[in-house]
């Protein structure tokens, strides 16, 4: 998680040296009247300094972004990017930090955790039994707990947008050894009255198209239907 003057700061930090870019593949989900998601796919070719030295910029990556009216405007109010990766080839772990870089990571650790607001609870509650939903491959709950524009992007960075083909991603990945599933770290921020972004850690044991599960980050929109919170749009990062 990073706030906007973490961001703000980030930016004036970096310099840039992007030769070409790309943004593709523009896909909107409208969630209610004042407010949206829009994912993207971009490609960058480039590199940017900062204070923890160079680096190439990700490329492919599937991007999403939400927005709220205020007023006459749209304004951002979260953004997160996943490098799109294929399935059958991941890239390889990184190296095993030295003393020095251990050191640096432990120096520039981000600070506590927000307080989430009072629908926290309730909503990791909600969460935790979508993964519950996702170890049985129960679709019916899926069905339940999820609005009809449902719509994800994955740890790969695949944009799938659609109620019914998220439903059969999760209930028909290939997986092995799943016995125990679990969310923590949920922090619950309220965009209307009856939209919240729900950021969290879930995790599973087992493994999933021949990968090890593990830590995973999630940000999930969650919307009021009469006295329910449904699922209308989540992204989903691994924990690397």
């Amino acid at each position: 998680r990073r706030s906007k003057a973490d961001l703000v700061k980030m930016m004036a930090d970096f310099k840039c040296d992007v030769k070409t870019w790309s943004v593709d593949d523009p896909q909107m989900v409208t969630i209610d009247a004042d407010t949206v998601v829009l994912t993207y796919k971009g490609m960058f070719d480039g590199a940017c300094s900062g204070p923890d030295g160079s680096m190439k910029l990700p490329s492919p990556i599937r991007a999403a972004s939400i927005y709220v009216r205020s007023g006459d405007k749209w304004q951002g109010v979260f953004h997160a990017e996943n490098l799109i990766i294929d399935p059958k080839a991941p890239p390889p772990p990184p190296p095993a930090a030295g003393k020095k870089d251990a050191a640096k990571k432990e120096e520039s650790k981000p600070a506590d955790k927000p307080a989430g607001d009072a629908n926290t609870e309730a909503l990791a509650k909600v969460h935790q039994s979508g993964w519950e939903a996702w170890k049985a491959k129960d679709a019916k709950r899926f069905e339940e707990m999820a609005t009809a524009s449902l719509s994800i992007v994955d740890p790969m960075g695949r944009w799938i947008g659609t109620k019914a083909d998220t439903i059969k991603h999760w209930t028909e990945m290939k997986c092995e050894g799943v016995t125990k599933v679990n969310v923590s770290d949920a922090v619950a921020t309220a965009l209307s009255p009856t939209v919240e972004l729900l950021t969290l850690k879930g995790a599973a044991d087992g493994t999933c198209e021949g990968q090890k599960n593990g830590d995973i980050y999630q940000s999930a929109l969650y919307v009021k239907e009469g006295d329910a919170w449904k699922l209308a749009f989540m992204f989903e990062a691994p924990a690397m």
